[in-house]
C-alpha cells in the first residue's frame, strides 16, 4: 500500500492543518509505511521533516489553479489517477480531493466554518468549498473527522451516513513539555517578553475572535489586573482592522505581538506563560489547548464546538462572545494559585490520552477499509 499524503498545508505552514499533516506523516513514517508527499506548489523555503526524508510529487499550480483543476475534473468525471502514479491511497488533508477512478481517496474533515461562520472565510474559498465539498464527500472512499463535533456537523449539514465517518482525535508531540528556566530566559530575551504574561495563539483572522480578547483584556485592565497579553501568530486575511482596534482601546503598551513563532519555540513559549487563552469561535479540534496543557500551562478556552470535547475537565470555559465572561475566567485563573495548580495537574493527565501514534494507527484502519470498499 503506497500512501500519498497532501503535504501542501505543512510545506506552506498553514496553521493547525499544517501541524496535523506534518505530525501524522511523521507517525506513519515511524511505523514503516510507504509514503509519498504531494504538493500542488513547490515550497518557497526549506523542506521540514519528515517531508525531507520521503519521496515527493510536486506540481507547479497555484492554489486557485489547483482547486479549479480538481473541481472541473469532478464535474466532468475525468480521472486524475495519472497525476499520481503507483499510488494506492490519497489522503486529502486540506479539503481538496482529486477525482479518482482506481485510487482510493480519504478526506480529513477539519471543520465546516465556511458554512457555520461564513464571514470568517474569503468569498472565493467559501464558494469553492460550498460547491466542491458535496462532490468530495460523495467521492471519498474514507472519511475522517478530527472530533465527534466535526463528525456530527458532517452528518447534520450534509446528511452523511454516520457509519462512513470515523472520528480520530489528534495527538500531542513529546516535544511539548515544561521548559527549563534557562530555556524560558532565552525565549523571553529573543521575543522581548516580560517574566509574567498571558498568551493567546493563532493566525490573526476573524475566526480566532481576537477582537473579543482585546475587549476582555480592556475590562481586565480597568479592573486593575496588570499582566501583559502576548499574541503569537502570523497575519491572516481581514487582519487590517486589528491594529487600529488596539489603538482605539489604548492597549498599545499592554500587548506584545510576536508574529509567526516557529515550531521549535512553541513549547517554551507555552511554558513561559502564566495562562493560555484560546477564544476561537469554532475549532474542529483545537490542538493548541492540548499543547499548552502538555507544557503545564493552565488553559482558559471557549465553551463551543470541539473544545469541551478536547479539554475535558482540564480547562476553564467561557462564552467566546461575552468579553465579561472571558475576563472573569482569566482573572479567576490568574488570581487563584490553587486553581492554577489544579488545572496544571488535570492538563497533564488529559494530554496522555492523545498521541500521534494512536492517530496514525486509527488512520491506517481507514486506509485499509477504503482499499477493501
Amino acid at each position: 500500500m503506497r500512501i500519498c499524503i497532501d503535504a501542501s498545508p505543512a510545506l506552506h505552514r498553514r496553521g493547525g492543518i499544517g501541524r496535523y499533516t506534518q505530525e501524522l506523516t511523521e507517525a506513519l513514517k515511524q511505523m514503516g509505511e510507504d509514503l509519498i508527499g504531494f504538493s500542488n506548489l513547490p515550497s518557497s523555503g526549506p523542506i521540514d521533516p519528515p517531508f525531507d526524508r520521503i519521496p515527493s510529487l510536486t506540481l507547479n499550480r497555484g492554489n486557485k489553479s489547483w482547486r479549479f483543476f480538481v473541481l472541473m475534473a469532478h464535474l466532468l468525471h475525468r480521472s486524475q489517477d495519472h497525476v499520481f502514479p503507483d499510488v494506492t491511497v490519497f489522503h486529502a488533508t486540506d479539503h481538496v480531493l482529486p477525482c479518482f477512478s482506481k485510487i482510493k481517496g480519504v478526506v480529513t474533515l477539519h471543520d465546516f466554518t465556511y458554512r457555520l461562520f461564513p464571514k470568517t472565510h474569503t468569498a472565493p474559498n467559501r464558494l469553492f468549498l460550498t460547491v466542491a465539498m458535496r462532490l468530495f464527500l460523495r467521492a471519498a472512499s474514507g472519511l475522517i473527522a478530527d472530533s465527534m463535533c466535526t463528525r456530527q456537523d458532517a452528518v447534520r449539514l450534509y446528511g452523511v451516513d454516520p457509519s462512513r465517518i470515523r472520528a480520530i482525535h489528534l495527538g500531542v508531540d513529546s516535544r511539548f513539555r515544561p521548559a527549563s528556566k534557562g530555556e524560558k530566559a532565552e525565549l523571553r530575551a529573543k521575543y522581548q517578553l516580560p517574566e509574567h504574561f498571558v498568551l493567546t495563539l493563532g493566525t490573526l483572522e476573524p475566526r480566532k475572535n481576537l477582537n473579543k480578547v482585546l475587549d476582555a483584556y480592556n475590562l481586565l485592565k480597568q479592573s486593575g489586573v496588570r499582566r501583559k497579553l502576548v499574541i503569537a501568530g502570523k497575519k491572516g486575511w481581514l487582519s487590517e482592522s486589528f491594529l487600529p482596534r488596539i489603538r482605539g482601546l489604548g492597549l498599545e503598551s499592554d500587548l506584545i505581538m510576536t508574529g509567526f513563532v516557529p515550531d521549535e519555540d512553541l513549547p517554551i513559549l507555552y511554558s513561559s506563560a502564566d495562562l493560555f487563552v484560546f477564544a476561537s469561535l469554532y475549532e474542529g479540534f483545537g490542538l493548541p489547548v492540548l499543547e499548552a496543557m502538555a507544557c503545564q500551562t493552565p488553559v482558559a478556552c471557549s465553551n463551543t464546538s470541539s473544545l469541551p470535547e478536547v479539554a475535558g475537565d482540564a480547562a476553564l470555559f467561557f462564552n467566546p462572545g461575552d468579553p465579561q465572561d472571558m475576563a472573569g475566567k482569566i482573572a479567576e485563573a490568574l488570581e487563584h494559585s490553587g486553581l492554577k495548580e489544579q488545572l496544571r495537574e488535570r492538563g497533564l493527565l488529559r494530554v496522555k490520552e492523545f498521541t500521534w501514534e494512536r492517530t496514525a494507527r486509527e488512520t491506517l484502519k481507514v486506509y485499509r477499509q477504503a482499499i477493501e470498499s
